[in-house]
C-alpha cells in the first residue's frame, strides 16, 4: 500500500499536463500512487496520460465530464494511502514536497492537513511572483482565525489524512452553483469540527497562472466577497441541514454578512466609476 495517494483531475490540460505529472514522477519522496481522474477531455490529455507506464500512476477515465468535484471524489474514493496530496494538471510540484509533507504530518499527529508556500508562474514557467497571504498565515491558530474571513491555503499545495478527509469528501452543491472554491467549503467544515491545519514556510508548489485555468476564468467574471459570501451560504445551510451551528459556525455567518456588504459596496461603486 502506497504512503501517499496523489489525486490530479484532469480536464483539456494538455499544455501543462506532462510538466504537471513529470513534477510527481520526479519525487525525492517515492512511496506513492498518481491517481489520474481524465474528465472527458477534448484535447489530447487522454493520449498523454496513456504514454505513462509507471506502474504507480493510475488512470481512471470518466464516462462523462463531471466537474472537478466529481474528479476529485472519484480520486478519493479510489485512494489507497495513509495520506492523500491534491496535484492540479497545470501546476508543478517541487520535487521535495512530498517529502516534506509526510514528515511534517507525522511529526504533528494532531494535523489533519498540511500546505505549503506556492509561487506564480505564468505559461513559460516563469515566476511572476508570490501569493502574499500564503506567507503572512502560517501558524494553525492564525490559519484557523483567517479562514472565517477567506480562504488561505493553496489546494493544489494540500497533504491531507485520508481517513479524515474520506469522511467528507467535496460538496457538489458548490459545483453545481458554478464556483472554483470547492475546496474552501471542506476546509471550514473540517476546522468546524475541530481539525487542526498547519503549513511548512517552504515553497512546495509552483502555481499556474494562466487565462484557462478554472479559478481564472471564474474570478475575472465574479466579485471576490460575492464569491466567500455565496460559498460560506452554501457551507452553514448543508451543516443546518444536519445540526445546529457551533461556535466557529456561528463566527462564520457573521463573516459572511460582511462579504455581502463589501460585495455590494464593490458593486455600487463599479457602477459609479462607469458612468
Amino acid at each position: 500500500m502506497p504512503t501517499v495517494s496523489v489525486v490530479m483531475p484532469v480536464y483539456n490540460a494538455s499544455e501543462f499536463l506532462r510538466e504537471a505529472i513529470d513534477s510527481i514522477v520526479e519525487q525525492t519522496f517515492t512511496n506513492w500512487e498518481l491517481i489520474i481522474v481524465e474528465d472527458c477531455s477534448t484535447d489530447d490529455s487522454a493520449a498523454i496520460v496513456r504514454q505513462y507506464t509507471d506502474p504507480r500512476i493510475k488512470a481512471h477515465f470518466r464516462a462523462q465530464n463531471g466537474g472537478v468535484v466529481a474528479a476529485m471524489n472519484d480520486g478519493l474514493r479510489q485512494a489507497s494511502g495513509e495520506f492523500i496530496a491534491v496535484m492540479h494538471a497545470d501546476d508543478v510540484s517541487k520535487r521535495e514536497r512530498l517529502q516534506l509533507e509526510v514528515e511534517w504530518l507525522q511529526q504533528h499527529p494532531e494535523h489533519a492537513v498540511v500546505a505549503g508556500f506556492i509561487e506564480k508562474i505564468d505559461t513559460r514557467g516563469n515566476n511572476c511572483g508570490i501569493w502574499n497571504l500564503d506567507r503572512r498565515v502560517i501558524d494553525s491558530a492564525h490559519i484557523r482565525r483567517h479562514m472565517l474571513r477567506e480562504n488561505c491555503i493553496a489546494h493544489s499545495s494540500v497533504l491531507m489524512r485520508g481517513s479524515v478527509v474520506k469522511k467528507y469528501g467535496y460538496d457538489s452543491g458548490q459545483q453545481k452553483a458554478g464556483f472554483a472554491v470547492e475546496d474552501y467549503a471542506l476546509w471550514l467544515e473540517m476546522l468546524s469540527d475541530g481539525y487542526e491545519f498547519g503549513k511548512v514556510p517552504e515553497v512546495l508548489l509552483r502555481y499556474r497562472i494562466h487565462s484557462q485555468s478554472a479559478t481564472s476564468k471564474y474570478l475575472r467574471r465574479n466579485n471576490p466577497f460575492f464569491i466567500n459570501y455565496q460559498t460560506k451560504r452554501l457551507y452553514l445551510d448543508q451543516i443546518i441541514s444536519k445540526r445546529p451551528l457551533n461556535r466557529f459556525d456561528k463566527k462564520l455567518q457573521r463573516s459572511m454578512y460582511v462579504d455581502y456588504l463589501l460585495a455590494r459596496g464593490k458593486e455600487i461603486k463599479a457602477k459609479m466609476f462607469r458612468r
